[in-house]
């Protein structure tokens, strides 16, 4: 099964809409940093949220926050469908 991210946005489709595949969380520290600079640290993280397969397909049956740190309090950036290993 592919890998993929997604920012966190205001609705469901602003965040499909920056959808992409990655390899692994290496890819996604790189989006993030990308994204938000050096206000949000790459120190990520993820949490499980559950199966969102039935809105968004079977690639999101395991669904989990992305959290990376903002002045030092965890912060959801976006959402993964494969949980954040040592990297």
């Amino acid at each position: 099964m592919r890998k993929l991210f997604r920012f966190h946005r205001g609705g469901l489709q602003e965040s499909l809409d920056t959808m992409v595949e990655v390899e692994d969380f290496h890819d996604i520290a790189r989006l993030i940093a990308d994204e938000f600079g050096s206000i949000v640290t790459t120190d990520i993280s993820t949490n499980y949220v559950g199966d969102d397969s039935a809105r968004i397909g079977e690639e999101w049956k395991e669904t989990y926050y992305v959290l990376a740190k903002y002045r030092g309090v965890p912060q959801c950036v976006g959402m993964s469908n494969f949980p954040c290993e040592d990297w």
